[in-house]
């Protein structure tokens, strides 16, 4: 009759030279035979192996994986010596270092929660979600973050459809019922990608995220229309867009909202005049290399800083009109008290209108060279200002 036995396995498995996982214990079946027992051996550590495997592919991580195996049976007199050196080689390897490892406190890993998600908050998602693989306290810790942080550079190996699905799972897996930052950046081309970003802004609103960061690389023409639900929200203190429009059609109403930085933006007088009425709190108002106003009509109470970078030329805009006509750009602020305009205004007359309440003024532009008499101009409607700070652009003029 055959002798049946639990057999004592051992498993070590290394991602390059890191140590990444260790199994010693009794098979939890009795095997019949050894080779039974090496199968049930093997089994396991292929389904670790596999797990492994997909985890990495998971995170974008490429790494070769090797495991060192081996079993034994203490009763078994009659263990041969090839099992004897293999085991005795996987505790020479791994016993002094395990050993080190569990005597030597983990005082990183022995901070309460909040420390290690405020840590956690300055890296990007893909980086917090690597952690992972630390231990199994850190495989899930990255779903209660409170900042979450995506980027997609166009010179990445990554598949954009790939980094899209990246998103959609982590917000799904995301425990915190409040977030405080939201921030994704990706060359947004067409329209492929809308409903995507429209469940972002959904889970936005429900999240009640109070930073938002919505970085859509691409081009200029058409850009992402933020959904109506956003046009109404309380939460929010800060909101960068780019190549995205604001299409309103019931007003805005951003009453917590304290600074908003627009790049790339079709605007209107409308659109404006929405975010001056609709943004009681607003303090810091940016529009960079924005395009489709006459002007900057800021009638706002709670404005202080504005800063105009730059306006984005349309090639339509010289349709119906002579090439070489200069068209007025008039930004009237009557009461912030901080200006700062840099960057290129393709024949635009930048024009100053009702800024009394004007106490430092930032000129860096890049055409007064063109155009001196508009410098002239600018100096002299900001003759009153306690504090000029001038590029180099305009004191070679």
């Amino acid at each position: 009759m055959p002798k049946y036995k639990k057999v004592s396995e051992k498993l070590c498995g290394e991602a390059g030279r890191l140590l990444i996982s260790w199994k010693s214990n009794k098979q939890q079946t009795v095997s019949r035979s050894s080779a039974e027992a090496e199968y049930r051996s093997m089994t396991a550590a292929v389904a670790e192996a596999t797990w492994i495997t997909i985890f990495l592919h998971e995170l974008n991580m490429q790494a070769p994986l090797s495991f060192i195996m081996s079993h034994s049976d203490s009763s078994d007199s009659s263990q041969s010596k090839s099992e004897n050196v293999e085991t005795a080689y996987v505790d020479q390897c791994y016993g002094d270092k395990r050993r080190k490892m569990d005597n030597k406190p983990d005082r990183l890993s022995a901070l309460p929660d909040h420390l290690l998600l405020h840590i956690l908050s300055s890296f990007e998602m893909k980086d917090v979600i690597r952690t992972g693989v630390l231990s199994k306290r850190w495989r899930l810790l990255w779903t209660s973050a409170h900042n979450l942080s995506f980027t997609h550079s166009p010179e990445s190996n990554r598949d954009v459809t790939e980094f899209i699905k990246s998103i959609d799972d982590t917000l799904i897996l995301s425990k915190p019922s409040k977030l405080n930052k939201f921030s994704v950046e990706f060359f947004y081309i067409d329209d492929q990608f809308v409903d995507h970003v429209n469940r972002w802004m959904t889970f936005v609103t429900i999240k009640s995220v109070e930073v938002l960061d919505l970085n859509l690389m691409g081009g200029f023409d058409e850009g992402y229309s933020l959904p109506q639900l956003m046009y109404s929200n309380v939460c929010l203190r800060k909101l960068k867009l780019s190549n995205c429009n604001l299409v309103p059609k019931e007003g805005i109403n951003w009453p917590a909202l304290r600074v908003l930085s627009m790049w790339y933006a079709k605007l209107s007088l409308e659109v404006v005049d929405s975010i001056c009425s609709g943004c009681t709190g607003l303090e810091s108002l940016k529009f960079h290399t924005c395009f489709g106003v006459p002007g900057f009509h800021i009638n706002s109470k709670s404005v202080k800083k504005l800063v105009i970078g730059g306006y984005w030329h349309q090639e339509d805009e010289d349709s119906d009109d002579d090439d070489d006509e200069y068209k007025e750009l008039t930004i009237w602020a009557r009461n912030v008290t901080s200006l700062e305009i840099n960057g290129c205004f393709h024949k635009k007359i930048l024009v100053l209108q009702n800024v009394p309440a004007l106490v430092d003024a930032k000129l860096y532009y890049l055409e007064f060279r063109t155009n001196q008499k508009m410098l002239s101009d600018l100096l002299a409607s900001l003759g009153h200002v306690e504090k000029l700070s001038i590029g180099q652009q305009c004191l070679e003029v």
